[in-house]
């Protein structure tokens, strides 16, 4: 599998240049605003994080609100796009004829997921910390501004963000290979808005949305969500085993 993963990410990110920077400069410009806001109000590095739940301005609309928690959400749904569904039934039937293994090249996008995904929060975080430096903001783990309630600890905010993209995406996944990456695309960011307007643990990416859930059993919302991320890997692999690679193409 290693050498599928080795070939799916460097043929992922080359494929996706333009793409990314372009993504890239839109994170910079959210987190460039929320940067600024916090400054204005002389908040703490933990506050800019934060606004990405929610922001106290616009807090009468879940839109405006949540907006920045919306764009992180929305940009791997993007950044993937249809490349799911292209590689696997497009690109991988000889690959698959050649190694008569099935599953390799499925559990190599999943891998692909987990890796992109980690290191995309991982740029989030470096951003936030770089821009905010550059501005004077105090490093502090404390909000003082925003959400100052939340007994949460930011790693622990930061696991739930990744726990519940990573379940977005590999919702995307799944539904990449049943109904058309168009469809999954759009099913996917209906969900991501509906997650601003209902708060339920058992809608998927549900436990991204912290701000949301600050006074419930927050372990039982990422249980939930790994269940969802387990589930989907295994009802795709079975559904990409099972497919007639030749009939599709």
């Amino acid at each position: 599998m290693w050498l599928f993963f080795k070939r799916d990410i460097l043929w992922f990110l080359q494929g996706n240049k333009l793409k990314i920077i372009g993504l890239v400069m839109l994170l910079v410009l959210a987190i460039l605003i929320s940067v600024v806001n916090t400054k204005n109000v002389s908040g703490t590095i933990a506050d800019v994080f934060l606004a990405f739940l929610k922001q106290e301005n616009g807090a009468e609309n879940p839109l405006t609100s949540s907006l920045n928690w919306i764009i992180i959400q929305s940009v791997p749904v993007f950044l993937f796009g249809s490349y799911f569904y292209k590689e696997l039934f497009a690109l991988e039937e000889f690959i698959t004829i050649r190694f008569n293994n099935r599953i390799l090249p499925f559990l190599s996008k999943i891998l692909l997921i987990i890796t992109l995904m980690l290191l995309y929060y991982l740029v989030i975080i470096g951003l936030v910390v770089f821009i905010s430096f550059l501005f004077g903001i105090r490093l502090d783990i404390e909000p003082t501004v925003l959400f100052i309630g939340l007994n949460m600890p930011l790693y622990e905010i930061g696991l739930y963000f990744f726990v519940g993209g990573l379940a977005l995406t590999m919702l995307q996944l799944l539904l990449s290979i049943i109904i058309k990456p168009f469809y999954a695309i759009t099913v996917v960011l209906i969900i991501i808005v509906t997650n601003c307007f209902i708060t339920n643990s058992w809608i998927i990416g549900s436990i991204s949305n912290v701000a949301g859930f600050t006074d419930v059993n927050n372990w039982l919302l990422f249980s939930i969500q790994l269940g969802y991320i387990i589930l989907a890997i295994l009802i795709g692999g079975n559904i990409y085993r099972k497919t007639d690679l030749y009939k599709l193409n």
